[in-house]
């Protein structure tokens, strides 16, 4: 989620970062423990803001700006729709805590510190982030910031290669991995996140040039949408994963009302959505978030 992966082209090129403040800086990185990774380098590229460094294969087929983006932004971005979706899950769920998993989160899983920080989620998560170059977090920072180290696992892995239990995350998330990933990839990268999700668990994963385009970026929708789970109809290699991992997946436009006054606003670009049946063989409905109110609310005015 918080690591920009580019295979084919890349989409969001250097000179068009704002924020370098989401990527690792000169200061940064030193104090890394950036873990090596056979087959990969790390490099430095310096732009108007300043350095930005990424990872690439040796042979130059893949590479990915190492990343620092924090809950709070890539939730803006999305419009409140992973806070929302997380409190919803927790509603949902009162005796437990949740499981959230988030694939590429960057290096120093930011983004899910973030969610264990925020007042309103604190106690009442447990995050995984499986990053690449994911750096191990020490206990005594995490306690530092306030979170319960047993609430975060940080995996140093590829996600298609690691193990990862099945049916074990209520939410799983994904910011700009998906963008420009290797077209042979995502076929098993979806089928991986529909295994992952638990009964009535959902996914936000964003986004796919080949699968959605941004109405923003003067593209079109052209995700052959939607797809629920249906026996015997095998036509679509997206209508596989439905049928074999009993999720519904759509693409992700448009507002999602909350209230009658309040709305969560569709992101820009394409998210793919995945909602997985619950034992009783319903999908999970991903415009009612009224078991989460009036909490939203509140929770959305702690990012003032």
């Amino acid at each position: 989620m918080c690591t920009l992966f580019y295979y084919t082209r890349p989409v969001f090129s250097l000179e068009r970062i704002m924020n370098r403040s989401e990527y690792i800086s000169d200061e940064q990185l030193p104090e890394l423990v950036v873990p090596p990774r056979v087959g990969w380098k790390v490099n430095r590229s310096e732009i108007e803001q300043g350095p930005v460094f990424s990872a690439g294969r040796e042979d130059n087929s893949e590479s990915f700006y190492l990343s620092n983006r924090t809950f709070e932004a890539i939730d803006k971005y999305l419009s409140y729709k992973l806070l929302a979706l997380i409190l919803k899950k927790i509603k949902e769920n009162p005796n437990r805590p949740i499981t959230i998993l988030d694939v590429g989160g960057g290096v120093l899983s930011e983004c899910v510190r973030g969610i264990l920080r925020h007042p309103h989620l604190k106690g009442r998560v447990k995050c995984i982030n499986i990053d690449l170059f994911a750096q191990p977090m020490e206990k005594a920072q995490l306690a530092a910031e306030g979170i319960d180290p047993e609430a975060l696992t940080v995996l140093n892995a590829d996600f298609l290669e690691q193990e990862i239990p099945p049916n074990s995350a209520d939410i799983a998330i994904s910011y700009q991995v998906l963008d420009n990933f290797d077209p042979s990839k995502i076929q098993a990268f979806l089928a991986k996140v529909a295994a992952t999700l638990a009964p009535n668990g959902e996914a936000y994963l964003n986004e796919n040039w080949y699968l959605t385009r941004s109405a923003i970026m003067g593209g079109w929708a052209f995700f052959p949408m939607p797809f629920a789970p249906s026996p015997g109809f095998n036509q679509h290699w997206l209508q596989q994963i439905a049928n074999e991992h009993n999720v519904y997946i759509a693409s992700a436009f448009g507002e999602t009302r909350l209230d009658g006054t309040t709305h969560i606003m569709g992101s820009g670009t394409g998210l793919v959505y995945m909602g997985k049946t619950d034992l009783n063989g319903r999908t999970p409905n991903p415009s009612d978030f009224t078991l989460a109110f009036p909490e939203i609310h509140e929770a959305i005015k702690s990012y003032r």
